[in-house]
């Protein structure tokens, strides 16, 4: 009986490991040989799928991709070896508060290549909240924005991709003026994207009316909250705030009282909306 074999958009739903990443994993590094059919198309197998699934745990433990082949060679099952997510992190953090600008763009892209998306967003939450020098942050955001913003684009025309045959969501992302940044709205979107949800990035503003998130066809709203983004990080799932989120079917809720609400992580808030499917691409 022949293996069942899965198309790239399929494994980066099962794997959490988007395609653009994906692919650099196998053209870098060899991670996996992907099946081609007559047209190029890559196919995957079962196989394939569990080798991204340990390699993926294996980056959220601080292993380069670039050592992970070899780990799995020499012993399927091995967990540990040198953090090199935190020798990443220091590297971007001297970069920065040495302004040193090209440095800084070089460590950036690897990280994003050597590491699942998710650790490496969690790792740049982390640094963020440890920059205070007025030169040392233009540096990391003029480095740092235009690389999310991309991302964030690519992760908007995958899902424009699967409007045909799938709903995605659309959430309405608002900022409050305690947290005025571009980057937390970014990351924000960013981890709305890979859970299948179309942000909408609003900025520092009067929240919009419920009529206008209907308008927008919003679903809902994510208040970034007026914290630190130090605290934030340290949820791995959620790399970007805590947020407080109205739904437009609670229609009896006004806007003042879903903003006064308590805090609640955001998982949480999913576990509470079984209407939104939280699908990672």
């Amino acid at each position: 009986m022949d293996q069942p074999l899965y198309p790239i958009r399929e494994v980066s739903r099962l794997t959490g490991v988007n395609a653009i990443t994906l692919r650099a994993w196998e053209r870098r590094y060899g991670l996996v040989e992907p099946v081609r059919t007559e047209s190029g198309h890559r196919l995957y197998t079962d196989e394939h799928i569990e080798v991204l699934k340990r390699a993926v745990d294996l980056t959220r433990q601080g292993v380069a991709i670039s050592q992970v082949k070899a780990i799995l060679q020499e012993s399927p099952q091995a967990c540990e070896a040198p953090n090199e997510l935190r020798s990443i992190a220091n590297t971007l953090a001297a970069s920065a508060q040495n302004s040193d600008y090209p440095a800084l763009q070089t460590a950036i892209d690897s990280l994003f290549v050597e590491f699942d998306e998710l650790s490496a967003l969690q790792t740049l939450c982390e640094l963020d909240a440890d920059l205070h020098d007025a030169s040392a942050r233009t540096c990391w955001e003029s480095a740092l924005l235009p690389r999310l913003y991309s991302r964030l684009y690519f992760a908007q025309q995958r899902l424009k991709n699967l409007k045909g045959h799938r709903h995605c969501q659309n959430v309405y992302v608002a900022s409050s003026p305690k947290v005025d940044s571009q980057l937390a709205q970014v990351l924000c979107g960013l981890w709305l994207s890979h859970q299948g949800i179309v942000p909408f990035l609003g900025g520092v503003k009067p929240l919009p009316s419920t009529q206008a998130l209907k308008q927008l066809q919003c679903c809902g709203l994510v208040m970034l909250a007026e914290r630190s983004l130090a605290e934030f990080a340290e949820e791995i799932h959620y790399p970007g705030l805590t947020s407080v989120f109205m739904t437009l079917e609670e229609a009896r809720m006004d806007k003042v009282s879903a903003v006064q609400m308590e805090l609640k992580s955001y998982r949480e808030l999913f576990a509470d909306l079984p209407q939104i499917q939280a699908t990672v691409f």
